[in-house]
């Protein structure tokens, strides 16, 4: 892996006309290409449909003045990466004047996993019939394009969700792949609560990320599809997240029986959703999340093999179940067990494992009757 980061130089350019939607761009064999309807954009470029069956993204103006695209996109269509679902840049794009504007990239499709996929809303409202299977089937698909990149030294340096499209469990596209770190070239997001435990004090400019942090990244990401949008630490009382994410304080329990099923910060659904995740993985993340834990360090965080593993577990087990209630995304009650001792709430009518009663995990709650608690339970859950 380079320590050291490519050199960026001004450029001179000759036009500083912003190109749009019907304008004409260039390959590098002087091939027209049309722009056609804005796809997706962010603060360095807009990637258009064209009139192929391609994409073209084009920088900002403003990012034409130095050479760190240019000459990264330059060096991306050298390596010459192909994968399904890996949008990497197969030629370079220029202007009338021949000078560089952009890159031409494999088309992606779907939605965007942060904003459509990140939460309850959006998958009832995008993906209705998908249930846990379908939504780890798409982690180990995800999971499967990280290894790839991974073993070709690419990198992540902070994930951007947003720039993952999912057309279903089986076609998942990474767009923007000229915005992870390759070789020498870094990332420009500096988004810090995505960023490492031990990056979170750091006042660093620029800078290359190493594979262990990286590592963090995956078991971030593969977290916050598993439980939709949910991150892993809670910012408490007067504290901002990043002091959270330092202080690496996980927000769901993992321990003895009645413990492991409840959350420390997270109340509600969520811990329902926890506890539906299967034993090993939830140890995996508790191990990885919370301080003073085996996976916790940076030179001990797993990998994507390990994380797929894991997964890969956790779907062999939603095809022989005990609970049911465990296909759900949104479960409504904690996982059970052949044996469970369970008690019909006289509200919603679920029958929940007796230990929903045994332990109230509000303060308020501690020193109410047990029938008071029952009664008033599912009225903060629901």
């Amino acid at each position: 892996m380079p320590n050291q980061i490519s050199t960026i130089r001004k450029v001179m350019r000759k036009s500083r006309t912003a190109l749009i939607t019907n304008d004409v761009v260039y390959t590098s064999d002087n091939r027209p290409i049309k722009l056609g309807d804005e796809f997706m954009s962010n603060p360095q470029s807009i990637t258009y449909q064209t009139d192929i069956a391609m994409q073209a993204k084009i920088y900002q103006s403003q990012w034409l003045t130095i050479s760190y695209f240019e000459d990264k996109a330059k060096r991306m269509v050298e390596k010459a990466i192909k994968y399904e679902g890996i949008c990497w840049p197969t030629d370079i794009l220029h202007n009338a004047e021949g000078e560089f504007v952009g890159i031409l990239v494999p088309a992606s499709d779907g939605y965007q996993l942060k904003q459509q996929l990140m939460s309850q809303q959006g998958l009832e409202t995008y993906f209705p019939e998908w249930d846990r299977k379908k939504l780890t089937h798409l982690t180990k698909t995800i999971l499967d394009k990280i290894i790839y990149l991974q073993d070709r030294n690419v990198l992540f340096g902070i994930v951007n969700s947003s720039a993952i499209f999912v057309k279903d469990e089986n076609h998942v596209y990474f767009a923007e792949m000229d915005t992870y770190q390759i070789e020498g070239f870094p990332i420009l997001s500096n988004e810090k609560v995505m960023q490492a435990p031990e990056l979170q004090d750091s006042n660093d400019g620029m800078c290359l990320y190493t594979k262990q942090q990286d590592n963090y990244e995956i078991a971030l990401l593969i977290f916050m599809i598993l439980m939709p949008g949910k991150f892993p630490y809670n910012k408490g009382k007067n504290r901002n997240l990043s002091e959270s994410v330092k202080r690496m304080n996980f927000a769901f329990r993992y321990g003895r029986q009645g413990e492991e099923h409840g959350a420390k910060e997270y109340f509600g659904l969520w811990r329902f959703v926890w506890s539906h995740l299967g034993n090993d993985l939830k140890q995996a993340f508790y191990y990885t999340f919370q301080n003073g834990m085996p996976f916790s360090t940076p030179e001990s965080r797993r990998d994507a093999r390990f994380w797929l593993r894991k997964v890969s577990e956790l779907e062999n087990e939603l095809s022989d179940l005990y609970d049911t209630e465990s296909l759900k995304i949104f479960p409504r009650t904690f996982k059970r067990f052949s044996g469970t001792k369970t008690i019909k709430c006289i509200k919603c009518g679920i029958d929940h494992p007796d230990f929903y009663y045994r332990y109230p995990e509000k303060k308020n709650l501690q020193f109410m009757s047990w029938t008071a608690i029952r009664n008033s339970l599912c009225l903060q859950d629901m």
